[in-house]
This record gives structure tokens, sequence and C-alpha cells, in this order.
């Protein structure tokens, strides 16, 4: 029995990299801003390739010019192509090193096209008994195909198609099958039919099948020049005489040279095994998790061993009395890295394990169950501080739940919180997991449980950890240890940016906070929400019945849409409104026309079903949304309170964001909104709620960071500064100003610290682009300042690379320099907000570390005391007794005022009430 031939496998670089950069969109990209997806489509290609059709050799092949031949033949060959776009030429070193890491060679030669490279190349191995699988997006290499005999191997080409994904093996019967002609007869098929990728002119009104039939008849362009008499017809035989030299000159154009010398031996492509942490560190640097996971899977199999041996020191699982031991061995001054593990969620946590890494020491990880007395004096010393230990973390919140959970008082303020640190180094980061960042910036992989249970396995070296519940916590022991190898390496990157006075400021002292507010919760009533719940779900099915009313009650066929599938799928309401209803079209978007919200208000009059829509929308968002959600945690019958989480390290402006539930999004202007804040009262104890906000923050902070003298007039007038800005903008006395210039005047002042163009500030005040272009022109004379720094700060953020609030808080912008328009665009709005809605959020962030400071240090009358309950856009949601009302109002105001100083005081303002919504402004 013959043994089967190794196959070569001849990657087309650029036509693999190009379909890639088009079928991929462009915003995937690093959290650092470099675009990625002709680099991760590349790679996907590879991993397919290596596990569908894996080959025993394999190489990467590229252009390095163009031979004169060609376009002193055909002058306009490949003329028509476009400069490469900067977004994909920058990903050319980045596939370079994808090639390097995973052992793959690149191979161009000089003035030649890859083309010509990758044929002589499939010439010289066929040769050798090799099989060729050439792959490509690019017909033209289709007449390589050859199905080989004894002595020669077989060429086919895996083509994509589609995108990337799509690919079919094109073997000589698919060839034939496809373009009716053995592939040897492309070049001239290619010649006859043109192809515009390449210039490539073709006889005009000639196709594939028409090409097809001609060669199949006649068998060579000469056979059909010969006999063009025979050809049916006029107008083909014509437009064939007239582009004879054209086609001529295309078919040597279009035929790749197979006789070019090779610039390294095919042996030298066999492949070897791929560097597993070498991939996995560039992998990491590039982001691309779901990549590494396939070819972890699919390709690299026992390999992947070897990338996950990053941290070799050796977990030791401590017993009662050597937690104690460990810190005692710990010299004075060394900072301990601490790692908890909890269970369950607020306000039943459960404290399960901890972790410590430190200098000199295997990590050690230890049961809360087994920690003896010395051990729970020696972590309460740790925690305090008072062993003077800094303390290292990641996640401090966890460790603050964890402490109250399991006995121990509240622990001090870590010099170092990982997750914090790297947030503030990316804040446009997708996660700031652990073993992201140790692979980021350690170049070391974190062992998952899984691996760590593999390893221990195979080399039977699992010791005290032998059950499933300890190799979780040999893995917490890895991560005590990464994260302890970390700190140090984020620290010394935050110093040198200048950003550490913002991390002490307001980041550090704000974990306590928010482990405080998450540990308080809010007290919500659940009977409220049941009333509400069953309003909604009445109001839901009424705009069902409108929605059906109006659909049966129109002249038009709309049977197919009676069931109502058009309200909850926007491609089927697109279908109703513009097919079928052939209403005025929306905004265009890639599926169609746009449905969302905004767009259907424009066009709501034309229709009675759309105002359905509409209604039923809002309804169905704000119950399945909010009331759902928020009944199954309390009850409808019960008052209980409700523990959110406090996210510090999400929100890429600097503000803070909440989920399980997200009490940050509840509508605050709308009737329904307001219903579902009724829900939110006093808890037990507690007699009221007092909620204290910051007055136009953004427009203050606009104010002073521009210095514009006019507006700081304004807000130093005393006036409403929205009329105040108005009369200037439009010439009139204050008391002159009328609502419909100050609504316009508020839109427009809002809309600029947002980065609304003149487009937006149209849609916005529903005025046509001219007014409201001239509008901005008026303002911005009357208020130079303002015009000149936000522009300007948009110029300084193109030259640095991104924006800084007061406090230093940075937000990277690398689009400012993309050659996309509208990315572009988008980038310079950011630019414009991003230093005003990041000091906002800083100087909220200062005032809830201080009020709670002050908080802290009062002497209360009432008990209990008062409580921090929320933080919500700008503003703090306390509740306290009637004995303590009067003395939290003036504490949260004064303190809140005084957090920072501008060039225009801080307003606050506050309300009481007997719940959040019943909370009266004074």
């Amino acid at each position: 029995m013959t043994a089967p031939r190794p196959t070569l496998a001849l990657l087309d670089g650029y036509s693999l990299a190009y379909r890639a950069f088009f079928a991929l969109p462009e915003d995937l990209r690093t959290t650092t801003g470099q675009v990625t997806n002709a680099a991760y489509g590349f790679t996907s290609m590879v991993i397919k390739l290596l596990d569908e059709h894996p080959p025993e050799a394999l190489a990467a092949v590229f252009d390095k010019g163009r031979p004169a031949e060609r376009t002193e033949l055909l002058p306009e060959y490949k003329a028509n192509r476009k400069k490469s776009p900067d977004e994909f030429k920058s990903q050319l070193p980045l596939i370079d090193e994808v090639l390097e890491a995973m052992g793959i060679p690149r191979v161009d030669l000089e003035g030649q096209e890859a083309d010509d490279l990758i044929a002589s190349y499939a010439e010289t191995a066929k040769a050798d008994g090799w099989d060729v699988l050439v792959v490509t997006g690019d017909r033209d290499l289709f007449q390589l195909v050859d199905e080989g005999d004894g002595e020669h191997g077989a060429v086919r080409v895996l083509y994509t198609r589609r995108g990337i994904s799509d690919t079919i093996v094109m073997d000589t019967a698919a060839v034939e099958d496809k373009y009716g002609v053995p592939p040897t007869s492309y070049p001239m098929l290619a010649a006859l039919r043109g192809d515009p990728s390449d210039n490539i002119p073709g006889v005009p009104g000639v196709g594939d099948k028409t090409a097809s039939k001609l060669l199949a008849a006649h068998g060579t362009l000469e056979g059909i020049y010969d006999n063009i008499e025979q050809i049916r017809g006029k107008k083909v035989p014509a437009m064939l005489l007239e582009h004879r030299d054209a086609v001529m000159a295309s078919r040597i154009v279009t035929t790749v040279n197979r006789q070019l010398p090779l610039p390294r031996p095919v042996e030298d492509f066999r492949r070897g095994e791929i560097d597993a942490p070498a991939v996995q560190r560039l992998f990491a640097t590039l982001e691309f998790r779901s990549l590494w996971d396939r070819l972890n899977e699919t390709v690299l199999g026992a390999q992947a061993e070897e990338a996950a041996g990053g941290f070799d020191n050796e977990p030791h699982r401590g017993d009662t009395g050597e937690i104690a031991a460990w810190l005692g061995k710990v010299p004075g001054g060394q900072p301990v890295a601490v790692v908890p593990t909890t269970a369950g969620s607020l306000p039943a946590v459960e404290a399960v394990a901890i972790a410590l890494a430190a200098s000199g020491a295997d990590p050690i990880t230890a049961r809360t169950e087994v920690l003896g007395e010395d051990d729970r004096v020696a972590v309460q010393r740790l925690l305090s501080g008072t062993d003077d230990h800094p303390l290292w973390v990641h996640d401090g919140k966890k460790l603050h739940h964890f402490a109250r959970a399991a006995g121990f008082d509240e622990p001090t303020e870590p010099m170092i919180d990982t997750e914090v640190w790297a947030y503030v180094l990316q804040p446009s980061a997708r996660t700031y997991a652990l073993d992201k960042l140790a692979l980021e910036y350690l170049s070391k992989h974190l062992a998952t449980e899984e691996e760590v249970q593999r390893a221990g396995e195979e080399s039977g070296q699992l010791g005290m950890f032998e059950t499933e519940q300890d190799t979780a916590w040999r893995a917490r022991a890895f991560e005590a240890q990464a994260l302890f190898e970390l700190a140090e390496v984020l620290d010394a990157e935050v110093t040198q940016r200048g950003q550490a006075d913002l991390i002490r400021r307001i980041e550090l002292p704000l974990i306590a906070g928010l482990a405080d507010l998450e540990r308080a919760g809010i007290t919500v009533d659940g009977r409220v929400l049941a009333e509400l719940g069953a309003d909604l779900e009445d109001k839901v099915a009424d705009a069902r019945s409108r929605a059906l009313v109006a659909v049966e009650g129109d002249e038009r066929d709309l049977e197919d849409f009676q069931d109502l599938g058009f309200l909850d799928s926007p491609k089927k309401l697109q279908s109703l409104l513009f097919e079928h209803l052939g209403l005025k079209k929306t905004k265009k978007i890639k599926t169609g026309w746009s449905t969302d919200a905004a767009e259907l208000r424009k066009i709501v009059e034309e229709h009675p079903v759309i105002q359905a829509i509409l209604d039923y929308r809002e309804y169905s968002k704000l119950k399945g949304t909010y009331i759902d959600p928020l009944l199954a945690m309390v009850g409808a019958d019960r008052t209980r309170r409700v523990h959110a989480e406090f996210n510090q390290t999400v929100a890429v402006t600097g503000r803070l964001s909440s989920q399980n539930p997200n009490l940050q999004n509840i509508p605050i202007r709308t009737e329904l909104g307001r219903q579902i804040r009724r829900a939110f009262v006093p808890g037990e104890g507690y007699d009221t709620l007092v909620v204290a906000d910051y007055s136009q923050i953004e427009l203050r902070v606009m104010a002073h960071l521009s210095g514009d003298e006019g507006l700081l007039d304004a807000f130093g007038s005393g006036e409403d500064i929205h009329a105040a800005t108005a009369a200037k903008v439009f010439g009139v006395d204050v008391a002159d100003v009328d609502n419909t210039q100050r609504s316009k005047i508020k839109g427009m002042t809002y809309g600029l610290a947002y980065g609304l163009s003149s487009f937006g500030l149209a849609q916005q005040l529903s005025i046509g682009r001219d007014e409201a272009q001239e509008l901005m022109d008026a303002y911005f004379e009357r208020f130079p300042g303002v015009r000149s720094y936000l522009y300007g700060g948009v110029e300084e953020a193109r030259r640095s690379g991104y924006t800084e609030t007061l406090t230093g808080r940075r937000r990277y912008l690398p689009d400012l320099m993309s050659e996309n328009r509208q990315r572009r665009a988008m980038a310079e709005r950011m630019a414009l907000n991003a230093p005003i809605q990041g000091t906002a959020a800083d100087i909220m962030k200062i005032a809830m570390n201080d009020v709670r400071a002050a908080m802290a240090t009062a002497d209360w009358a009432g008990d209990p005391a008062p409580q921090l309950l929320l933080q919500v856009h700008d503003e703090l949601v306390c509740e306290a007794t009637t004995a303590d009302h009067d003395q939290l109002r003036d504490l949260l105001v004064d303190t809140m005022s005084g957090v920072i100083e501008l060039a225009v005081p801080l307003e606050v303002d506050w309300a009481s009430g007997p719940s959040w919504a019943e909370a009266e402004k004074h």
C-alpha cells in the first residue's frame, strides 16, 4: 500500500490578510486602540487550516513588488488599486509576529508577486512528491490545480469564498464544475471574462458562461479567433475582435510564472512544535482570547501544558497554626499579597479561604475553618495594618466582604489594588482579570483550576491537594503569587505616568466606601413594585391590542403580521413598515432601515401602529429590566434590602456603574421612572431618605476648564444659568429670555459638553441644521473661550493620544488619527466630552470619600446612625432618622460643595422624603 504523500500548505499572505480586513469590523481592536481585524481574521484562517487540513509543511508567501513585464504588456494591470488603508498597514507587523510565534516561515522575492512564488514552490514541491494546498482568496491560482500522478503530487486550492470561514477545496473536478474548463485553461477564461480586482479589462458582454462555452467549443484563444465566423450573433464576435490585443495580453498577465528561483528550500517549511508560551503571550497582547482557546483545543493539545507552567512556586495548604507561622517569617515592612475566596452573595457572603504570597516564600492557602486563634490574630493584624505588612490585593471590595463574613475587623486601605491600577492604566479594557494581566505584564500564564488538576495528576505531585476543592485553593495560591509579582510592575507604570495621586486620592479610599454601599443595600417595597408590575402588564397588553387594531384596520393585506411578531423582531418590523406599509424611510443601517425609538418617533404620525410599538417597547423594557428582577429579589409582599454591585473599573469615563440590579439606568425624567423610585424607601429604624446632588456639575466643570469670562460671569450673576447664557447669545435682558430661547441654549450647552455637532443639535432641538449651526456660531461668538478650549483639547489629544481630567485621569483615543472619517469624528466627540465628564466623575468620587469620612466621625443623635446607600449619576442617597435629618443635610451640602475648588462654586441641591421618588427638593 502506497504511503500518503506529505502536504505543503502555502498561504497567500496579502490575499488572506486583505480578505480578513474587509470581512471583519474595524472596531475589532485592542484596548490600546490597535486595530486587529486583519490580524485576527488571518490568524483564524491559519488555525482553521491547521485543524481541518493539517499539513506537514507550511509557509506564508507575500508580494514584494510586481514584475515589469506585466505592466508593460497591460499598463492598466492593477492600476486601479487604491493605497492600502493605514488601519490595514498597521497590522502587517502583527501578522508577521503571529507567523513568527507560530513557527510559520514568511517568504517573498524581490520584485515578484506572491502568485508567482506560490506557483514556483508548488511546481517544485509536486515534482518532489509533495501534495500542495494553496490557501487563497485569489481565483487566478485555480490554474495551479493538478491531480498529480504516480511520480508527482497533486495541487489543490483552499479557496475563501466569503469572509474568513466559508472555504472550499478546489480540485480539478470542482474547477471544471464551476467554470466548465480545466484548471490549465483558467487564464484564458479570465482574459475573456476580465477581473475588476486586477483591472483585467476582459471582453464586454462576455462573462463566465460565455467564456466557458467559447473555450469548450474551440479549446484555446487562438482557436476562438481562428473560428470567429462560427460564433453566433454579431455583438460577441465584434467585441472579441475589437479587444483581441487586450485579451491576448491579459492571458499572459494572468498566467503565473512557475520558474522563479526559490529563496528557501521546501524542506525548510516542515512544521515543528508551536512555541505555545510565546503564542499565548502574543495572543494575550493582541487580546485574541477566543483564538487561543481554539488553538489550544484543536491544534496544540498536549503542547498547551507547556504554556501552563508560568508560576513555578510550590503552593502550600496551611493547617491550623501555619498561617500565623508563615506570616511570622515575612520580614517587617515587606508587602503581602492577599487573595480571599468567598461564596454566595450579599447579604449572605461566606468566607471560604485565604491565600497569601510574599517575597522569598512559597504561597500558602488555608480554609477559614482551620484557622486557629493564632492564625486569626495574625490575619487580623495583617488586615488592620498593625503588623507593618502593606496589603496588595486584586478587587479590594472582595477582601472587605471576606473580612466581614469571616468575623474580622474592616481591612486597612491597601497599598496596591492591581485591578484598580490596571483600570487607571487601561480604562477601556474589556476585563482586568488577574490571568489576563499576568500574561500581559509578566508574560506568564496563570493556570486554571483544570490545568492545575491535570498537571498535578500527570506529575504525581498533587501532594495534599487531592480533592476538587483542594485544587481550587491551590489555584488561588497561584493567583496570590501572580498578584504579588504583578503589583510592583503596575505600580511602577502608574508612577511613571504620574497617576499615583489620582489613585491614592480618589480610587483607593473609594474601595471601602463601595463595599459599605454594597453591604448596606437599599430597602425596596415589593408591594409597590407588584402594583406597578400589574399596571405595566396591562399597559403592555393594551399596546399589543392597539398594534393589532392598527394592522387589522389597514386596507392593505397585512395578514402575515397579525401574529404581532414584529413587536419583538426588528427584521419583521422593517418588512411591515417599509415594504408593506411603504412608510418614509428612516436612517440607513447595515441590516436595512433603522427601527430604533428615535427614528420611529420621526415618522410616528404616518401610521397608528408606530405609537403602539413605541409604547410596547417602553413598558416591556421597564417591566423586564427593573420590575421583574427587583420583584424576584424582594418578593411581591415583602420589604427587604436589595444589595446592588457597584463597579469601580467598568466605565471608561471614570464614572461608577451598578448591576444586579442596575440602579443607574432607572429613568429619571419619566413618570414611570418616578413610580419605580417610589418603591425605594428608608430601611427599618429609619424615617426618611435624604438625597443630595450636584447642580449643573458638568457645565460648571466646562466653565472652569475653558476659563471663558462670559460663561464665568453667567454663573457668577446668580441668575438662572441657562437664562443668563441665552441672554448673552440672543443679546437681550435676562428678564426678556423666553422659554424657547432658554430651552435651546440649555440643550446646546449640555450638547457641547457631550461633543454634540450641529446635526445632533438640530435633531435634539427639532430645528433645522442651518438654524442649529447659526445657534452654535452665535454661542461661540459670545463664549469664544469655550470654543478654544473644546477644539484645542481635541488637537492636544490628537498629539498626545489621550485626554486628561483635572485630577489626571486619562482616556486614550487612537481613533483620532484614523483614516475612517466616521471613527475619527466619533473619537473627536469623545475628546470633547471626556475631560468634562471625567472630571465630574472624579468630583463625585472625592465627594463620596469625604462624605463617608465625615459621617464616620460625626456625633449622631439618632439610632441607628445615618447610612450612605447609593450613588447614582450626580446624586448621593442616604437614609436617616428624623433626629439626624438636619445634621445629615448640612453635612452633605457642606462636604460636597467643598471637595474641590473651581473657578465657579459647586452648588449642591438636597431633597428628602419617605421614598426616593417623594424626596422633595429644597
